[in-house]
């Protein structure tokens, strides 16, 4: 008990000092956030807008933003300070890492020992990836914590609870339910009284539960179904990768692997034994299918690998001293450095800048915004009185800015790694004058000023 609790510890020290680091949103988390924000400040809680993702997640986010970080501010409303957001939004996700850590142990004990569950945790404690994402607002460790807790429920003879933990994934994010050929073999091999049909049908009937409660809530939503919408967003123009794209693919995913456990993942050489023999070709079969089908190649897709990994590590190394378990860890902590999903190390206060260079404009301010609406909707502010309107083309968009009379000012916007001379070219040919006005390393600001007025 004593070293459970000691590896407890440590995860959530070091997902907890993850979470104090002073890093912008990724555009997908500034997304996220703002969904839950609009629930929290707003009481938006059917999210209006275009949802792609099932709304666990977000309501985990938003119940946290209510209890740790909205407050009334000076206009009598309710508000939510920017960086104040960020670590209520991130804050549940740090939990469900302390969680998952729990969970690996539970059920590398029900796969093989109580050592095999130690390692497993341990190695999840401190992996640099399961630290970096519990540190962020993406949706992807609630449902890895639903898949795992899934898999002990059905280790454990649970099949009921198996189901609704399943469903509790797939409510956090669709991707929970790949874990479900590996949830039917631990039905269908642990012991038990109740004939196995009938364990089969009890995770079917609660799973089946939770997925129609899910496709009830997004019928009630007046938008379009977040199903629909994933499906356009993520479905791929083609089924299989190309000849040529093999390799690059190959190396982008072993180069996610390898930060599963740092050094620490050079422990699968002693990977052994039969009771984790399906998870080894689970864990292969998934990483082949994300090689060859045209998945984009985004890290976080492969984060439900890991502690099934630690799981198959943790029977290799279930004969090794306990002592060397702590030897480990602290070589995993001292020798790896953080580990920051996507981009967002460089996520830094230039979008902060850019915010307030627009908040600071007048009321009702016209922003044409080519390419920022994800993260400027939430750094912007909970009570943006500026108008931000996307055009997917230079031509139509000055045609609209021509035929629109009212005399607020306009700004195009864009990040600086973005092109915008055949914006500037198509105001300046139906005659608005276009001048920078602001930019900094990331941003780049235009005033854009029809003919008609008075310069």
């Amino acid at each position: 008990m004593i070293r459970i609790l000691a590896i407890l510890a440590i995860g959530a020290l070091l997902r907890f000092q993850a979470l104090s680091a002073d890093v912008r949103f990724h555009v997908d988390e500034a997304l996220f956030a703002t969904f839950a924000r609009n629930a929290a400040v707003h009481g938006d809680w059917l999210f209006s807008g275009a949802l792609d993702k099932p709304p666990l997640s977000l309501y985990f986010s938003a119940l946290s933003m209510h209890f740790t970080g909205v407050s009334v501010n000076p206009a009598g409303v309710l508000d939510l300070p920017i960086k104040v957001g960020e670590f209520s939004a991130r804050l549940p996700n740090v939990y469900a890492g302390i969680l998952l850590i729990a969970l690996t142990y539970a059920v590398g004990r029900r796969l093989a020992d109580r050592t095999t569950g130690l390692w497993a945790a341990g190695l999840v404690a401190v992996s640099p990836m399961l630290i970096g994402y519990s540190a962020t607002a993406f949706t992807d460790p609630l449902m890895v914590l639903g898949m795992i807790a899934a898999l002990w429920a059905a280790l454990s003879d649970r099949p009921t609870w198996s189901g609704a933990a399943l469903a509790f994934s797939f409510w956090a994010k669709q991707q929970g339910l790949l874990i479900a050929p590996l949830i039917l073999w631990a039905i269908w091999v642990t012991p038990s009284t109740i004939p196995r049909l009938h364990r089969l049908g009890y995770f079917a009937l609660t799973l089946g539960i939770g997925c129609t409660l899910l496709i009830a809530w997004d019928q009630v939503r007046p938008e379009h179904s977040l199903f629909v919408l994933a499906s356009y967003n993520n479905n791929p123009e083609r089924v299989w990768v190309s000849i040529d794209e093999l390799g690059p693919r190959f190396g982008a995913w072993l180069a996610v692997i390898a930060a599963f456990f740092g050094l620490g993942g050079l422990l699968i050489v002693f990977a052994r034994g039969r009771a984790v023999l399906p998870l080894m070709l689970y864990l292969i079969g998934y990483v082949i299918a994300h090689w060859l089908i045209a998945f984009n190649t985004y890290d976080r897709y492969l984060i439900p690998l890991i502690p099934l990994s630690a799981m198959v590590i943790g029977t290799g190394l279930a004969r090794v001293p306990h002592f060397m378990l702590i030897a480990v860890i602290g070589v995993i902590v001292i020798t790896t450095p953080p580990y920051f999903p996507d981009d967002q190390r460089a996520r830094d206060d230039t979008i902060l800048a850019l915010a307030d260079y627009l908040n600071a404009k007048p009321l009702g301010a016209i922003v044409y915004d080519h390419g920022l609406g994800w993260e400027l909707g939430y750094y912007i502010g909970a009570w943006s009185d500026k108008r931000r309107v996307y055009y997917p083309e230079p031509q139509i968009q000055a045609i609209d800015a021509l035929r629109n009379p009212d005399p607020a000012p306009r700004y195009l916007i864009a990040s600086r790694a973005k092109n915008l001379g055949a914006w500037v070219d198509a105001f300046r040919r139906r005659g608005f004058i276009v001048g920078l006005v602001f930019q900094n390393q990331r941003y780049q600001v235009y005033r854009v000023i029809p003919p008609w007025a008075d310069v």
